[in-house]
Order: structure tokens, then sequence, then C-alpha cells
């Protein structure tokens, strides 16, 4: 998000450790197709500046070291979701 409240607490330093995390500029997406990037002017969370939304999951207060953790909890998470699927699958 880069509205005012995100924009004045650092949101364009969090865009920026994104583009260069995933190789990417704004509106494009990975060759995987599993990430993209789209500038918003606001979200409407700005209690929580600067926020972020991944996979329709808000991240809040982020500072610029956090980008790759996110990344890392977001994998951790997608992978166990897989897991259970496909633990599902089989037992079904």
């Amino acid at each position: 998000c880069l509205g005012t409240a995100c924009h004045v607490a650092g949101g364009d330093i969090i865009l920026e450790n994104f583009v260069r995390k995933l190789g990417i500029k704004d509106g494009e997406t990975t060759p995987d197709r599993e990430y993209s990037i789209e500038r918003v002017a606001c979200v409407g969370c700005c209690a929580l500046a600067p926020v972020a939304v991944i996979d329709d999951t808000v991240e809040g207060h982020i500072q610029p070291s956090r980008v790759e953790g996110i990344f890392v909890q977001f994998q951790v998470e997608r992978e166990r979701q897989e897991r259970e699927k496909a633990e599902r699958e089989s037992g079904e």
C-alpha cells in the first residue's frame, strides 16, 4: 500500500524490498506465476501502516527487515496446506 499513512510510514521502502526479493517490477508477475506486485493507493488499514496484502491476508506494521520472513512464513503455510490437502485426498 502506498496511501498517505503507508507512504509516511515507509511503504515505498517496503515496496522496493518486495521488488528486489521477487526480481519483478510493479505490475509484473514472477515467471512461475506465484507472485505479483500491484501498487495500490489504499487498502483501508491505515492504523496498521505500512501494510501489504499477500494472498488476501493483510500484513501490518511491516518493517523492511520483515519482508524476507514474510516470504518464508507464506511458503511454510502454503506447504502445510498442500500436505493437508494431499492427506485428505489420499484418505478418500
